[in-house]
């Protein structure tokens, strides 16, 4: 299949999903750039505002294994990487049941993700960083994992925490639904009255592909210039510092974003992307928005 084939595909499993979750354009995009990216997303926002719903939508459209929790501050291990497995245990064999499991599936969905204990986030961090989980005598397996989203009511305050918050590279603020058409149209499909015909998965094969080809398209000196003096005058503003591996993250992103565009080489529209990537604390969304597009020229 020829990779506009591809990108077709993907693109109408992107207007599927804006149409079942409304007003959530910026944040059907990011969900899409982060599978091909393999990059992680984060949505924060008040309860009821459609986020697992949206997470939901992806991995169907995806055709991926999704593993959802809530996490609290009571969340065990075992909730999350698998239970003990017992007869393994009675052979004197340490391991964990993880099947149907966070390290076997190839997205993840972490509900109130900073709730969560050091003992859960610890591990989940290096699953999250190098696709990989330590199985006790089992030792290190591979993950199939592609992508990971996550959603809170809050941003991080502790320390624990914001190693995790670092490696969500996308991060959105999500709100509730303003246009009065599209809570007319809410209120129909919750009655079962707006029907949307439903594409065919993507399939792991086909982002795969994607994945590939987004990894060859060019990025020119100039992309790369403004990115960085993108993010010096974001850091200037705001007072943030940006990590290098954010940075380092990014150029996927921005090829990504190119290749949805149907583009072989990467311009500096693409760096808009950068505007759900640069902020850290929702005050400086509009800052940092404003800053990006200027750079970018959008």
């Amino acid at each position: 299949m020829r990779v506009r084939d591809l990108i077709d595909r993907l693109n109408e499993a992107k207007k599927y999903v804006n149409n079942v979750v409304l007003e959530r354009e910026a944040e059907v995009d990011s969900a899409f750039l982060g599978v091909i990216s393999r990059n992680s997303v984060l949505y924060i926002g008040d309860v009821g505002a459609a986020k697992t719903q949206l997470i939901e939508e992806i991995a169907e459209m995806c055709g991926l294994t999704l593993f959802n929790t809530l996490m609290s501050q009571s969340t065990k291990p075992e909730q999350i990487f698998g239970p003990a497995d017992v007869p393994a245990l009675a052979k004197g064999i340490q391991r964990r049941k993880i099947d149907g499991y966070a390290p076997t599936a190839q997205m993840l969905f972490l509900d109130e993700i900073f709730k969560a204990n050091s003992v859960v986030l610890n591990p989940l961090l290096w699953l999250l960083n190098e696709h990989k989980f330590r199985n006790d005598d089992e030792g290190i397996i591979d993950c199939p994992l592609v992508t990971t989203f996550a959603a809170s009511n809050e941003i991080p305050t502790d320390d624990e925490s914001r190693p995790i918050y670092d490696r969500f590279l996308l991060r959105h603020k999500v709100q509730y639904i303003k246009s009065q058409s599209n809570m007319h149209k809410l209120l129909q499909m919750s009655m079962g009255r707006y029907k949307v015909t439903k594409p065919e998965p993507l399939g792991l094969k086909t982002i795969n592909l994607l994945r590939k080809a987004s990894s060859l398209v060019n990025v020119p000196g100039e992309v790369w210039e403004t990115m960085i003096s993108t993010r010096n005058q974001v850091q200037r503003a705001t007072g943030i510092e940006i990590s290098d591996r954010r940075m380092g993250r990014a150029v996927r992103l921005v090829q990504a974003h190119a290749l949805i565009n149907y583009r072989k080489e990467a311009e500096i529209a693409d760096i808009d992307i950068l505007s759900n990537l640069l902020w850290d604390n929702p005050d400086h969304i509009r800052k940092v928005r404003s800053i990006v597009v200027a750079r970018s020229g959008q």
